[in-house]
């Protein structure tokens, strides 16, 4: 249907004046049929997207960051952790009082447990009535290990042990204990701690108590604990606090050192980045749209001035506009995001404990502001030439002034720079990615200016269409330029997004733990292994690994006697005061890296790498040498390498390693370290081998691994919420950009195959051209993202860029052939048709 027909008859009839009741039902039904007809659904789509995430952030973020931020935190069990390897000093346990709301102590002892003739060595933990403070502590009342949760300790008389414990001491649930003269019964079986993720997966055995029960005892603590709830913004006081006391070990949310939470700071990171790309993806959306839809705008608006509209009716209209464009979007994107947010809810509600919806409608209108104002900065300008155009102008199409083209540009520039200045709090992030969008920019320019004004002088001169398609290009420049910035920018987001998305996600599969078994073996002897051998076969579960050690214990270093030399006094000295496990490799192993010095085992001296951590602690360098006694046996060995754990692979590490292919004695015992994955029926039967073998050393990990992992595919889930808005902008923007190409081109088709074209030449001329502006853009976003993203990812992810350039430049080029080939099928279609078509088609 012809625009004229669409008029009514008697508007068309009366040119003196048309009242504004009926300028604007005449306008609103011209729009809603182009809106019909297809016109804007980009725009539609594009807002409806930006509405759905907002709106969708707003009912979700809240709870979904807390829950997170919680569970994440609850592995440290409290808000702040203060730990000394002495006794209390009046000054610190004020200090504790006056920071905290709520405060629980406990006190850690090495005893030896006893059940007739059966005798364990254990961790014995002694807990006051306000533990634990946060997390639950999951324990079992039956030989089944079936886990309930509780938030209360042990009660007076009792104690709890955990189940290889229990198995090594032949001790049932009811049975008693006596330790120090204080009768405890048996009440339960310990399996999970919330603060035992702090102290590893070490061999000792663990039991727990509360104080009242060893209260008039003369048990000497090795260690005791503060666990604090406080308020935010401590973090001054903590790290003050923490300078006056050396020996105090304090782990703090505040201080952003629990585990974890460089994983968390570094999604967080990366969720904001999606976030800013989300906004910067729908801007270049809605500003590439509005460059084509002005068209049939101005033949609305120019039809009903010609009728008799006043031009005081035009503001009028375009607020009407703008009112039928948001709220066709609005609905659909309301309705989404409620729907979703409520389905996401009681799913994670099915699986996660603890998860709720907490929004409040300020934020629904905040997200419903925002979104207009981007629609509005967008459709300024096009709005604008409509408000100044005379119906001549109009009718014509006339090109737009130069300050309105100006205009047109940066209107979106200023709208990206006020919503970074209102909403960033990551200003080097936000800094960070508009330094690598402008030098994008800067690259564009340059090349397009390069290729377009010098490609004449380098194409041979029997390339006509070539020279003719370059002519064609340089006569647009400036409309060619804005579309070439405009996919230039719209490459170098996506490269980015992709190549962040996959480095997040692979980064946070590291943290699954994918080759830790369920059962953790601290320590088994050639006997004890070949039982376990027989016990995973038997119950169909599987070794992850094992790797030998054995008893070694440091005697010198540069042959002076550990406990002489001069260096601060630190638990890593105090643990040399046992024996440590001595770890033999000729390779270096997969789970490490060396930070200094090389794995070298072709010296005829022993070498030996040392951990950092202990390095850094007990002042060494490369090459001291270090004693050991094994068995009744010395060992030298020279320093070679310090290496740290690699996450992704083993979790099994050693602070000394020997850099040869065999044990440091012939003599002495081998032991096994490693994992093992056992089913349900497995785990509930771990009880027959520790009675079998009460030396064996296990512990089982289902717990403590489920909690880790299933935070970690929180995260994962939720990095993937995300991308999925990413990819319904990044199709949309392809969108964008070849249909804005496409409606520009109709009238110059449709000139070309006037002028005697044929078909083929016309393909010809679609390829070179489209080729031209792809390529260009695509290999600038290269360009420009790797002059900036290994600093992005250090400073802003706290990791290095591991891709390579080629990669990225397959990834690029498949885009934007992708983009090519689209256009150059879809712009085909027009040169089959007639060129008085294409041309009516144009105006």
């Amino acid at each position: 249907m012809s625009l004229a027909q669409t008029v009514p008859s008697n508007l068309a009839v009366n040119h003196k004046t048309v009242s504004p009741i009926h300028a604007l039902r005449v306008f609103n039904t011209l729009l809603w049929r182009q809106i019909l007809q297809g016109k804007y659904w980009l725009t539609l789509a594009a807002l409806c997207v930006l509405f759905v995430y907002l709106l969708l952030s707003s009912l979700l973020g809240q709870g979904v960051e807390r829950f997170l931020a919680q569970n994440l935190q609850s592995t440290l069990g409290a808000d702040t952790q203060v730990t000394v390897r002495r006794p209390w000093q009046k000054a610190e346990l004020d200090w504790i009082t006056t920071h905290s709301t709520k405060s629980s102590l406990q006190s850690q002892y090495r005893v030896t447990l006893s059940n007739h003739a059966q005798h364990q060595s254990a961790i014995l933990k002694a807990v006051d009535s306000n533990y634990p403070l946060q997390g639950d502590i999951h324990i079992s009342q039956s030989k089944g290990l079936d886990a309930q949760r509780t938030q209360q300790g042990p009660g007076l008389g009792e104690i709890w042990l955990e189940p290889r414990l229990a198995a090594a001491l032949s001790v049932e649930l009811g049975d008693t204990l006596e330790l120090n003269g204080v009768p405890l019964r048996v009440s339960a079986l310990l399996l999970l701690e919330p603060d035992r993720i702090l102290e590893g997966l070490g061999s000792d055995m663990r039991a727990m108590v509360s104080q009242l029960s060893l209260s008039g005892g003369d048990l000497t603590p090795h260690l005791n604990r503060a666990l604090m709830l406080h308020d935010t913004g401590l973090s001054a006081a903590i790290e003050q606090f923490q300078s006056s006391a050396p020996s105090v070990q304090v782990i703090s949310k505040s201080l952003n050192n629990y585990p974890l939470a460089k994983v968390w700071q570094r999604v967080q990171n990366f969720l904001g980045l999606l976030s800013l790309l989300i906004v910067l993806l729908t801007v270049l959306i809605l500003w590439l749209c509005s460059q084509v839809q002005v068209q049939p705008l101005k033949k609305s608006v120019s039809v009903l001035l010609a009728c008799g509209m006043e031009r005081r009716m035009l503001p009028a209209l375009a607020i009407s506009a703008g009112a039928i464009i948001l709220i066709l979007s609005l609905i659909p994107a309301l309705l989404l995001a409620l729907l979703a947010s409520y389905g996401v809810s009681h799913l994670a509600q099915s699986y996660v404990d603890g998860f709720a919806l907490y929004w409040h409608w300020q934020d629904l209108l905040a997200a419903l502001t925002l979104a207009t104002a981007v629609y509005f900065f967008i459709a300024l300008p096009m709005w604008l030439v409509l408000l100044r155009g005379d119906i001549r102008s109009l009718i014509e199409q006339c090109t737009e002034e130069k300050h309105m083209r100006w205009l047109a540009i940066l209107s979106p520039v200023g709208l990206l720079t006020a919503l970074i200045l209102i909403y960033t709090d990551n200003w080097l992030l936000s800094g960070m990615l508009l330094g690598g969008l402008g030098v994008c920019v800067v690259l564009v320019l340059l090349v397009t200016w390069l290729v377009l004004k010098f490609s004449g002088f380098v194409m041979p001169k029997r390339w006509v269409l070539a020279h003719f398609s370059m002519l064609l290009l340089r006569k647009r420049m400036s409309v060619k330029l804005v579309q070439i910035t405009a996919l230039g920018l719209s490459v170098t987001l996506l490269l980015l997004c992709i190549n962040m998305g996959r480095d997040v996600t692979n980064m946070l599969e590291l943290y699954l733990y994918q080759n830790q078994g369920n059962v953790f073996v601290s320590r088994a002897n050639e006997q004890q292994k070949t039982a376990l051998e027989a016990f995973v076969e038997r119950y169909q579960g599987s070794i992850k690994e094992m790797q030998p050690f054995q008893l070694a214990q440091v005697t010198h270093f540069n042959d002076i006697v550990v406990s002489e030399r001069d260096v601060q006094p630190s638990d890593t000295q105090r643990r040399l005061e046992q024996p440590i496990n001595l770890h033999w490799h000729a390779d270096m192993p997969e789970n490490i890296t060396l930070t200094e010095g090389s794995w070298d085992t072709g010296t005829s001296q022993m070498g030996v790498s040392v951990d950092h951590e202990v390095f850094i602690e007990l002042a060494l360098s490369l090459g001291d040498t270090v004693h050991f006694d094994v068995a009744g046996e010395r060992v030298k060995a020279t320093i070679n390498s310090v290496h740290q754990f690699k996450p992704g692979g083993s979790s099994v590490t050693f602070w000394f390693v020997l850099q040869q292919s065999r044990a440091a004695s012939a003599v002495g015992p081998v032991y096994h370290m490693g994992s093992i994955e056992l089913n349900a029926a497995g785990t509930s039967a771990i009880g027959e081998l520790w009675r079998a073998h009460p030396q064996l050393r296990l512990v089982t990990l289902d717990a403590l691994l489920g909690k880790i992992r299933g935070q970690v595919r929180a995260l994962i889930a939720l990095v993937m919420s995300y991308s999925v808005f990413i990819a319904l902008l990044s199709n949309l923007l392809m969108v964008a950009a070849i249909r804005t190409h496409m409606e520009k081109d109709q009238t110059r088709n449709g000139l070309l195959l006037s002028f005697g074209l044929s078909q083929s030449q016309g393909l010809r001329i679609l390829l070179i051209e489209w080729l031209t502006v792809t390529l260009i853009p695509t290999l600038c976003a290269v360009a420009a993202i790797f002059s900036f993203v290994d600093a992005f990812y250090r400073q802003n992810l706290a990791m290095s860029y591991q891709g390579s350039v080629l990669m990225m430049l397959v990834e690029a080029l498949s885009i934007a052939l992708a983009i090519a080939a689209s256009g150059i099928l879809l712009s085909r279609k027009q040169l089959c048709r007639s060129p008085i078509g294409l041309l009516k088609e144009g105006q």
